[in-house]
């Protein structure tokens, strides 16, 4: 675990006004932070769910591998949690959408410690805790045409998120950026979902296997499963309303185009908010998540962090059980505090 440059600078000043103080702040209003603000309500705190509504997983059609929600649309599943805490905890948790969190203090009191936030559109709240369940933003930084139309549809990232829905189809994982050394351990997985009959084409776009660290066993390997290797430079995805059909290689390449059904790419990704680690010091870890203890508390005593801000792990069942877990030691805290 690393500390950050802003560690020296977080933001102590002491409260001049009287307003509400809620029991825990929650800035995310996805399956982390729904899944802790329902243990809150429960536990009878006053919780406040402060959401930007741009959650990471919207531009997918559907959510897999969530029990009981298997199949199911990612805004679906995150309205029946917001309705369902809201309908029967509403007397203590409350929410606000369309909120971005732009700035978070460390407030002194005569009584402890609170956090206060402020919103873009100026807004201040102010908590005992605060849990940020803000997960991430999806970078994609390619020149690719068609890439960004197809992302989260026929562009996926993960064979256990989309792999059964995409099976034994003609496919490609495209290796173009730093992150090619992680997508090589995702290739095996991929097959798997593929089959036997159906071809797999490994796309290095412009780049020889050798500069994305394969060697000579890799390249084995692929021969082995009957994994080409095409190393032209991608020029253009040609799809129907995000579902791909084909992709064509720079002008003059050997190979025109390749029909392909599904596509497997690894983008890096950015915290979504950033306001726990430059306003309030959290420390992040070496893959720049927000570092957490199984108990999901941060670097800095009073804050915790849950879902895929703090994992690259993004999986929706693994959020809600992070919320969970976040929300019972939160509440666990405010009681030992009063005790």
């Amino acid at each position: 675990t690393k500390k950050t440059t802003t560690q020296t600078s977080m933001l102590h000043t002491t409260m001049s006004t009287e307003a509400k103080v809620y029991d825990v702040l929650i800035v995310g209003g996805s399956s982390a932070g729904w899944s802790a603000a329902l243990c809150l309500g429960r536990s009878l705190r006053s919780v406040l769910v402060l959401d930007s509504n741009q959650p990471c997983n919207r531009f997918t059609p559907h959510s897999q591998n969530f029990l009981t929600r298997d199949g199911e649309a990612p805004g679906t599943i995150r309205q029946i949690a917001m309705d369902q805490v809201l309908n029967i905890y509403g007397e203590t948790v409350e929410y606000q959408g369309d909120v971005v969190v732009t700035q978070g203090k460390n407030l002194t009191t005569e009584s402890g410690t609170l956090f206060e936030l402020t919103t873009d559109a100026g807004t201040v709240f102010q908590g005992k805790k605060v849990v940020f369940a803000t997960g991430v933003k999806d970078m994609l930084a390619t020149t690719i045409e068609g890439f960004e139309d197809c992302w989260g549809v026929s562009i996926i990232h993960c064979p256990y998120c989309h792999g059964y829905e995409h099976k034994e189809r003609p496919t490609a994982v495209l290796l173009h950026n730093p992150e090619a050394k992680q997508a090589m351990k995702m290739i095996p997985l991929v097959k798997n979902v593929v089959g036997p009959n159906h071809p797999l084409t490994m796309l290095t776009n412009g780049k020889l296997p050798a500069e994305l660290g394969f060697d000579a066993t890799h390249l084995e390997k692929l021969e082995q499963h009957n994994i080409v290797v095409i190393t032209q430079p991608v020029k253009k995805i040609v799809h129907e309303k995000g579902y791909l059909s084909k992709v064509h290689f720079e002008q003059g390449a050997e190979q025109q185009h390749l029909e392909i059904s599904v596509m497997y790419a690894l983008v890096k990704t950015e915290q979504a908010c950033r306001v726990p680690i430059d306003d309030l010091g959290c420390n992040v870890d070496e893959m720049g998540y927000v570092a957490v203890d199984p108990m999901q508390k941060t670097s800095v005593p009073g804050i915790f962090a849950c879902g895929d801000n703090t994992t690259f792990l993004r999986q929706i069942a693994k959020a809600v059980s992070a919320g969970n877990i976040c929300g019972a030691i939160v509440n666990m805290e405010l009681a030992a505090e009063t005790w």
